[in-house]
């Protein structure tokens, strides 16, 4: 699926990985240019559960967080702080959280599920979050192509 149709239709709110290097410039040009907010969680910085709620915390601009899950799935639930039509996660070099703290990832991964599943049901701006995946599949998430 291209972003631009992924983006048009609220429906097709998910998470999806994206192949190849870092394409940042031209997928947050593709997203903003269709009324979107991009925001960029660079993994290379996180490799414990803290770590990634400081970078969460910083780049989603959350006016609170609750160092725990449940305050991150609240926050990523509300988004109500923030205005466009929708808001994408790009999450680069998540690799390092996963090979370091595993159980975190996962737990991450479904909070990431749950919030864009909840936005999803309501009638609030949508919710994608895309992993840039360098080789090989992350779990069975869709592809998202640029162009």
């Amino acid at each position: 699926m291209k972003i631009r149709e992924a983006l048009a239709n609220p429906d097709d709110a998910s998470l999806y990985q994206i192949f190849g290097g870092s394409q940042m410039e031209l997928l947050k040009n593709i997203v903003e240019s269709n009324g979107f907010r991009f925001f960029w969680l660079d993994g290379s910085q996180v490799s414990s559960r803290e770590e990634f709620y400081d970078q969460i915390e910083k780049v989603m601009e959350f006016p609170y967080l609750g160092r725990n899950l449940d305050a991150l799935d609240d926050c990523m639930g509300d988004l109500d702080w923030l205005s466009g039509k929708g808001f994408v996660l790009y999450y680069t070099d998540y690799a390092r959280l996963l090979d370091t703290d595993h159980d975190s990832f996962d737990k991450i991964l479904d909070v990431f599920i749950d919030a864009v599943d909840f936005r999803r049901q309501h009638p609030i701006p949508p919710l994608y979050i895309l992993f840039q995946v360098p080789q090989g599949k992350l779990f069975s998430l869709r592809v998202l192509e640029l162009d």
